[in-house]
């Protein structure tokens, strides 16, 4: 009898106590630029300290065209198009393969960036939790725009600028995949933070912005701009801004739900648009 009643007791206060639970790990995948490496994923592992500050917590791969010395391998570039986009899925199911326990966040950085918005349009994996983008171009027109601006050379066609482009990235299309004609099939519900800097002379800010308001007039509401005012292309982590961007990932990564520093999330929650 005693023993049948402890066994009752035991089982409503287990019925009563509060169920523990344990936030979610997340794993980053990190996609980085044109004429970088793998290796460039730690500049934010240490720049930003919001990875978990574990850097086997952060997986990085090399695109086709990295040669790790000397210049990149030019016949296997391809600038965020078909290419890079199946390189990246490819690794994204990698990852998620090796890491079933955890949830996954892109974390992008120019070329990589774009290609991670591309790849989301197109396939749409839903382990993927978020995005983080560094300086993405809505189309490889814009830059060359901004670039002959800078140089000068207005005389020549945009048009025959890309024709020279496709001589020399071999797999790169003019009339290939851009970020801002695929950004509105990326599903409704991802979180996104979009960074970009007034002063990269590379991917001009306007050109990021205009992802974003691509992206919240087809009806994305988890849409964050970071724009901060100083800071070269790659290397805004290291930049006049770097502590703006330090803030303002960690307050997206708090909107997230995902692991962050809270008092550096508060103070960044000023800085998103």
């Amino acid at each position: 009898m005693f023993k049948r009643q402890s066994i009752k007791i035991i089982a409503l206060l287990l019925l009563l106590s509060p169920i523990a639970t344990t936030q979610a790990k997340i794993r980053y995948l990190f996609s980085h630029g044109f004429g970088s490496n793998r290796w460039e994923k730690y500049k934010y592992i240490i720049g930003i300290n919001c990875l978990q500050s574990e850097s086997e917590q952060v997986t990085s791969f090399n695109y086709p065209d990295v040669i790790m010395l000397g210049m990149p391998n030019l016949t296997q570039a391809n600038i965020a198009q078909e290419n890079d986009v199946a390189h990246l899925k490819s690794e994204v199911e990698k990852t998620i393969q090796n890491n079933p326990k955890e949830e996954l966040v892109i974390f992008g950085v120019s070329r990589g960036a774009s290609t991670a918005l591309n790849f989301m349009a197109l396939y749409d994996n839903v382990a993927v939790k978020a995005l983080i983008v560094e300086s993405p171009f809505d189309s490889v027109a814009t830059i060359i725009d901004n670039k002959r601006k800078q140089l000068h050379l207005e005389f020549l066609s945009n048009d025959f600028c890309q024709r020279i482009l496709e001589n020399i990235f071999w797999q790169y299309k003019k009339n290939g995949m851009q970020p801002i004609n695929l950004v509105s099939k990326i599903r409704k519900d991802l979180p996104i933070l979009i960074v970009c800097s007034k002063k990269d002379s590379l991917v001009p800010c306007h050109s990021t912005v205009n992802l974003c308001k691509k992206l919240r007039e087809s009806g994305h509401d988890k849409i964050c701009l970071l724009r901060v005012e100083k800071g070269k292309h790659g290397l805004i982590i290291y930049g006049k801004s770097s502590n703006v961007y330090q803030k303002g990932i960690h307050a997206f990564l708090a909107k997230c739900g995902f692991p962050h520093d809270p008092a550096l999330a508060l103070e960044g929650e000023k800085y998103l648009n």
